[in-house]
């Protein structure tokens, strides 16, 4: 299941501030697009958290109304 594959996966901390301090020569922002449409709210938090949680700092979270 997810969480057994996401216990052997999970990045160490020592390897996300390797990530962090690297030097890219090149920058791009990655748009993280996110249709919303009743969702939870623990299931939106957990969304945000994750993305903020990223090693890599230049995104946008994009949220679209996906409502009828």
């Amino acid at each position: 299941d997810y969480n057994a594959w996401l216990n052997t996966h999970r990045v160490k901390a020592a390897e996300l501030e390797l990530q962090r301090s690297t030097t890219l020569n090149i920058t791009p922002t990655f748009s993280i697009i996110v249709p919303v449409f009743n969702t939870p709210v623990s299931f939106f938090n957990e969304m945000v958290l994750s993305v903020r949680q990223q090693s890599y700092e230049k995104w946008q979270l994009i949220l679209v109304n996906a409502s009828p």
